[in-house]
């Protein structure tokens, strides 16, 4: 009799679980408003609030800004933002990007940084060396794979910081700790590989290690010619 009735207990909790699932959780990011276009001018505007907020994965939000993203061009020719009033844990914030750049909204704590090799210690992309210019050192970092990067240097890229002018990414990084730095126009690939890298490190320390081995045969040899100078005196 105890054991029926504790199968009935069971059951009963199990259909009640069933037919009342427990509510879901409140969603911690939430997108208020959210306009892309020309912000300079509204009528060159389009409201995409339920578009971004779709987005949204996980309280996080992590997407390239561009015209596909929203369905089309607001205002073709001219330079575009993505405006975005949102609230994480109901404090309330704004984020303004760039087309072209990516948006990244989270309520969860950051990862951990992956660890690489290369390390991108700055970066920046515009009008160099004086013009209008962007920070996108976080950019590339974001795109580091297997201790190297491959990127299309572009507005699609890095959005538009200096609209109507030709424009080139300045990388300083580090590989192994060592100092570099590359300049890549605009339309170009920027490639700093793993290998490339490792093999320009092991010819720099097969130079050096044939330099330190040609200096001490240069020294043997002195050495033996002073010692056959001498010999040649005490005769």
């Amino acid at each position: 009799m105890k054991n029926y009735i504790a199968l009935l207990v069971v059951g009963l909790c199990t259909l009640v679980a069933t037919a009342f699932p427990a509510a879901a959780a409140p969603a911690r990011l939430v997108i208020v408003h959210a306009v892309y276009g020309d912000l300079s001018n509204p009528a060159a505007t389009t409201n995409v609030t339920t578009r971004v907020a779709a987005m949204v994965n996980d309280d996080t939000l992590n997407f390239h800004v561009e015209n596909g993203a929203f369905g089309g061009d607001p205002a073709e020719g001219r330079p575009k933002e993505l405006k975005v009033d949102y609230t994480i844990d109901g404090v309330a914030d704004t984020k303004t990007v760039s087309e072209g750049r990516r948006l990244k909204l989270s309520a969860n704590p950051p990862a951990s940084p992956k660890k690489s090799r290369l390390v991108i210690v700055k970066a920046v992309y515009g009008d160099l060396p004086n013009g209008q210019a962007s920070d996108v050192a976080a950019d590339l970092t974001d795109m580091i794979e297997n201790d190297g990067l491959e990127v299309m240097v572009g507005d699609n890229t890095f959005g538009d910081p200096a609209f109507g002018k030709t424009k080139e990414l300045r990388v300083d990084y580090k590989f192994d700790g060592r100092k570099k730095s590359i300049t890549v126009q605009e339309g170009e690939t920027l490639e700093i590989s793993r290998s490339a890298e490792l093999a320009e490190i092991h010819k720099r320390i097969l130079f050096f290690s044939l330099w330190i081995v040609s200096g001490i045969l240069a020294v043997s040899a002195a050495a033996a010619a002073v010692a056959l100078l001498t010999r040649k005196r005490k005769k």
